[in-house]
């Protein structure tokens, strides 16, 4: 999967700067985090899809190695052919062991998007409720502000 996550890291290194909004930086680092939600968001709809054909290259990969090489690497071994070798057998196979780590990567990517979007969500609804707070103004009855 190729893609450009500069979006996503530079929402996530202004993070800090949540803390130190004013009403004059919110609109800016509120724009940041929502590209990088939209980038984020992008980028965990490919995974997801690059984890389905990795989940059917995984059970393919299985079946391969359970179809056409398990009975004679068994034979080979002069052990019986019985589920728990054959299990073994597949276990041991290199492109099951390869479509494994592809799928356990991918999982790990997209545990880590995932949770990186509801980061950067999490700064966006902060850094709004700091910026409605600054444009509460005093005198403005609609706004909740006290009548002097």
């Amino acid at each position: 999967i190729a893609f450009n996550a500069t979006p996503i890291y530079d929402a996530i290194n202004q993070i800090d700067q949540v803390r130190r909004a004013t009403a004059i930086t919110s609109p800016d680092l509120m724009a940041t985090f929502n590209m990088a939600m939209h980038t984020t968001s992008k980028l965990i709809s490919l995974i997801e899809l690059e984890k389905s054909y990795a989940e059917a290259s995984l059970r393919e990969a299985k079946a391969i190695a359970i179809l056409d090489k398990a009975d004679a690497m068994l034979a080979a071994r002069n052990m019986k052919s019985t589920a728990d070798l054959r299990e073994a057998v597949v276990n041991l196979d290199p492109d099951v062991v390869s479509a494994k780590e592809r799928l356990d990567n991918l999982t790990t990517m997209l545990t880590f998007f995932t949770n990186t979007y509801y980061e950067l969500r999490e700064a966006l609804y902060s850094t709004k409720k700091i910026c409605d707070i600054y444009l509460k103004l005093p005198n403005d009855p609609n706004t909740g502000g006290e009548r002097q």
